[in-house]
């Protein structure tokens, strides 16, 4: 009687498989994460215009642009601080009056990045910074006259083209404490800062002005 044999993989064709398989899953997986940091920048560059937009409206309506209150560095231009000029925390400023109350009439509720889920997340100096403390959300920097503001926030996607290093935005405010390099263009020696610019800001800024 004639017996038919089936022949089985051996172990070197199962572990070709299982290398091919986890090669693909690698692969699907990274443009999976990718695709969900494109559409989470995509979230952040819709906020920041929202941000902008409710601005020029406060400033239409006010003739500056919003400012914190109080605070007792606020009364001397020489030596206003970050928690003067900026809104730390966009219910948590240094001084009584946030932020979300001055443009809650043009904008009902201020955003939160999509990679938080807490607004003490938008510290300006820790949205452009390149070290350990860095953090995603969004940051509001203004002259302590309110006549000019920086607003940024870091995009995930390497490839994003409204990335600063592609754009060329030039800060208003430049770095967090007396406006020093008000005017140097973000990420203008890569993301090392160093002369002439000195702002150390990450290639995955997205910026917007009173002027942009």
């Amino acid at each position: 009687m004639k017996t038919n044999l089936v022949r089985g993989f051996t172990i070197i064709e199962l572990l070709v498989v299982i290398s091919i398989i986890g090669l693909l899953s690698s692969v699907v997986l990274a443009a999976m994460q990718e695709a969900r940091a494109k559409a989470r920048d995509a979230q952040r560059i819709q906020a920041m215009n929202e941000l902008h937009k409710a601005l020029f409206f406060y400033y239409d309506a006010n003739g500056e642009y919003p400012k914190p209150s109080s605070g007792t560095a606020c009364t001397n231009p020489v030596t206003n601080s970050i928690q003067c000029t900026s809104f730390n925390n966009w219910d948590s400023p240094a001084g009584g009056t946030t932020l979300a109350s001055l443009l809650a009439p043009y904008l009902p509720s201020m955003p939160v990045d999509p990679a938080q889920t807490l607004q003490q997340h938008n510290t300006y100096n820790l949205i452009y910074t390149n070290g350990a403390s860095a953090r995603y959300g969004y940051g509001y920097s203004v002259e302590i006259n309110g006549s000019e503001y920086d607003l940024i926030t870091r995009l995930e996607s390497t490839g994003n083209p409204l990335r600063c290093g592609v754009m060329q935005y030039i800060s208003k405010r430049g770095n967090d404490t007396l406006g020093t390099n008000a005017g140097d263009e973000w990420c203008e020696l890569e993301s090392g800062g160093g002369a002439p610019s000195n702002i150390d800001a990450t290639q995955q800024l997205y910026a917007l002005s009173n002027s942009y």
